[in-house]
């Protein structure tokens, strides 16, 4: 398992990323590396792409932002 920040601009922390992950305690997001899933919209709209694949369209993942505190400097508004 790969455990990634939210400041990972990859599509496995990105919101239209459908593969397979889980956000830890901590609030990082746990992947293994090369896993695949399918992009829902994103820059590669209806392709499969690897979890640390990356494109110009991410968006923060609502499960990570969910875990977002006032005074984190990733925070998105």
């Amino acid at each position: 398992m790969t455990s990634l920040s939210r400041a990972s601009k990859l599509c496995s922390t990105c919101a239209f990323w459908a593969g397979s992950r889980k956000i830890n305690p901590g609030g990082h997001v746990e992947i293994h590396p090369y896993s695949k899933g399918d992009c829902k919209g994103g820059g590669f709209n209806h392709v499969v792409t690897g979890a640390m694949a990356t494109c110009h369209k991410w968006k923060l993942w609502s499960l990570i932002g969910a875990c977002i505190s006032q005074k984190d400097p990733y925070k998105q508004t």
